[in-house]
């Protein structure tokens, strides 16, 4: 990533940013959830995201896949729809009942 790329991203990192799972909605498990620690950190052309764990809490079934992404919003988010930036992602495949990542 060039100098002006990266500073384009740390000024990105300044907004709000909000950690959070985009989860398929096609058929299987939807009781993933997470605990702990939600954390990102940036590198000079890298974003590491780590989260503590994920869960599927579903008795039966297999979830379908996973990606966790890292957003930067111009205001707090609140659960109304607003432009945002998507400054990483990474999926994970599906996750067995009572799986754990």
């Amino acid at each position: 990533m060039s100098t002006m790329g990266n500073g384009i991203l740390r000024g990105l990192a300044a907004l709000t940013l909000v950690a959070g799972f985009a989860l398929s909605t096609g058929a299987g498990a939807t009781s993933i959830t997470w605990s702990g620690s939600i954390n990102y950190t940036l590198g000079v052309d890298t974003v590491t995201l780590s989260v503590d764990r994920i869960s599927n809490n579903d008795t039966s079934g297999t979830s379908g896949a996973i990606r966790l992404e890292l957003w930067a919003f111009p205001a707090a988010y609140t659960g109304v729809a607003q432009f945002g930036y998507r400054l990483a992602a990474y999926g994970l495949p599906p996750l067995q009942y009572f799986g754990v990542y």
